[in-house]
């Protein structure tokens, strides 16, 4: 039970990490670390990730058998939000697969 609550948090961190690309997109916060520009569109996805994952925590709460179906789609929207936000820095891009099977 402890196990789930510790998930359950790091998911709702995780989707309100997403959301930073959301942020810069719409420049709702200056985020100099963020050295690659975001585009509104690019900026949806960020926040439809972000959303994703968040209902992917609430749903591991809420309904801990269908958590894997949220779960799911959160994950193939988050790696091909941040796949695509890498393509500029091909150095980076190894850990994104790596990241997918540590969730």
């Amino acid at each position: 039970m402890v196990i789930r609550w510790i998930v359950v948090v790091l998911l709702a961190v995780h989707g309100a990490i997403h959301l930073i690309g959301f942020a810069k997109a719409f420049d709702y916060a200056e985020l100099p670390q963020l050295i690659l520009p975001v585009s509104r569109e690019m900026g949806v996805a960020w926040l439809a990730a972000g959303l994703l994952v968040v209902a992917s925590a609430v749903t591991m709460v809420a309904s801990p058998r269908n958590f894997w179906i949220v779960g799911g789609v959160a994950l193939i929207v988050s790696q091909a939000v941040r796949r695509s936000s890498r393509r500029a820095r091909p150095s980076t891009s190894a850990g994104v697969t790596s990241s997918a099977y540590a969730a």
